[in-house]
């Protein structure tokens, strides 16, 4: 199987200028890293983002349920700038 194409940046993705500047700070806060970062960022005019972080733990039972896998989303945290 064949990833999907992805972009490299934020620019690529369409991103407004205001987006792009701040996930920059945000990274750049991060130590210019992405690892430990957060796992969504979004934006929506007239300069609203949110980023938020998911977090799995494996469910106690063998059997998954809903046609989905044994992880199950355990919390979501979101921040709003």
């Amino acid at each position: 199987m064949v990833p999907a194409p992805a972009f490299r940046t934020l620019t690529e993705a369409g991103a407004p200028a205001w987006a792009v500047e701040t996930f920059e700070r945000l990274r750049a806060a991060n130590d210019g890293k992405l690892s430990g970062f957060f796992d969504v960022f979004a934006w929506r005019p007239p300069g609203e983002v949110r980023f938020m972080e998911i977090k799995v733990a494996k469910t106690r039972s063998s059997q998954p349920s809903a046609g989905l896998s044994n992880e199950r989303c355990v919390f979501m945290t979101r921040s709003n700038l």
